[in-house]
């Protein structure tokens, strides 16, 4: 799926909330909640700028084996209107619906 990329209201993407959805990922695999990428989800909708951050797609470009892996940088972040904010380095996880 290609995805065209813009700048949020905010201009601004808040490492705080990439940290916290890594986070997640990393603790859905030590609570075995999840035993890899193909299971389990997480985000957060920063309201205020219309931002969601979400967890990566499988992605050759990016490739990981379980969601322990997923580093903060690698949270996808895109627009309420489906476009990916500039500066994310992926795309998001397939349930993140395309609008």
């Amino acid at each position: 799926m290609s995805r065209s990329r813009t700048t949020s209201k905010s201009n601004e993407v808040r490492q705080d909330l990439r940290v916290a959805v890594a986070y997640a990922a990393w603790r859905m695999c030590n609570l075995n909640l999840t035993t890899a990428l193909d299971s389990g989800d997480a985000s957060f909708f920063d309201r205020a700028a219309g931002m969601i951050h979400a967890l990566p797609g499988l992605s050759d470009r990016s490739p990981k084996r379980t969601w322990r892996d997923v580093r903060p940088e690698d949270v996808s972040i895109d627009n309420v209107d489906g476009t990916q904010v500039a500066g994310s380095l992926t795309d998001p996880t397939e349930e993140l619906p395309s609008i």
